[in-house]
C-alpha cells in the first residue's frame, strides 16, 4: 500500500499479526488506522510520512515496533501505547510535530537515537520507572517540553539527548 495517496482509513483484520517494512509509508491521506489485538510486530517505516494520520492505538499484543515506524506523521496528536515493547526504536516518533503527550509503557527500558527528535509540540512526557538508557539526541528540538522526571533506574543518558529543548526548565 506504499504511496497510496487516496487511502483514508485502514482497518487491519484480526488475522494479521505483522505489518511489514514500509507497508503504509507515504499514504499521505491516511487519517485513521485500526490495529487489531492480534498484532505482534509493526515493521520499520510502516507508517512513515503518513502526513494526515491523527491518532493511533498500539495494542498490548505488539512486541516490536521498527525504526521510523511513525516518523514524519506531522498531524498525529495522540498515540496510545499499550504495546509490550522494551525499546523505543531509533527515530520512531521523529518529526511528529503535533504530538503533545505520550505515556511510554513500563516495559520500555531503552529510548533509541532520535526517537522523539523534532517533536516540537511534546509538552508532557512520562518515562517508565524501569528505564535504563536514553540514547543520543533522543529528544532533540522538543521545544515545548518544560519538565522531565528521569527515573532513578536510568544508568545512561546519551550525548545531546535533550539539546535544543528551549522550554525545558526542570529536570529531576
Amino acid at each position: 500500500f506504499n504511496k497510496c495517496s487516496s487511502l483514508k482509513k485502514v482497518h487491519i483484520p484480526n488475522s494479521v499479526i505483522s505489518i511489514n517494512k514500509s507497508s503504509f509509508q507515504r499514504c499521505t491521506s491516511l487519517i485513521e488506522v485500526t490495529i487489531p489485538s492480534s498484532m505482534k510486530k509493526i515493521g520499520p517505516n510502516a507508517f512513515k510520512s503518513c502526513l494526515s494520520l491523527e491518532k493511533i492505538t498500539i495494542p498490548s499484543s505488539v512486541e516490536e515496533i521498527g525504526e521510523s515506524a511513525l516518523e514524519g506523521c506531522i498531524k498525529i496528536k495522540e498515540i496510545e501505547m499499550k504495546a509490550r515493547i522494551t525499546k523505543i526504536n531509533h527515530k520512531l516518533f521523529k518529526g511528529c510535530i503535533s504530538l503533545t503527550e505520550i505515556d511510554i509503557p513500563d516495559s520500555v527500558t531503552e529510548i533509541g537515537i532520535e526517537s522523539f527528535c523534532l517533536c516540537f509540540g511534546l509538552k508532557n512526557l512520562y518515562l517508565p520507572s524501569n528505564l535504563l538508557k536514553i540514547e543520543e539526541r533522543a529528544f532533540v528540538g522538543c521545544n515545548s517540553l518544560e519538565k522531565i522526571e528521569i527515573p532513578k533506574s536510568v544508568q545512561q543518558i546519551g550525548t545531546d539527548a535533550f539539546i535544543q529543548c528551549a522550554s525545558l526548565k526542570k529536570i529531576s
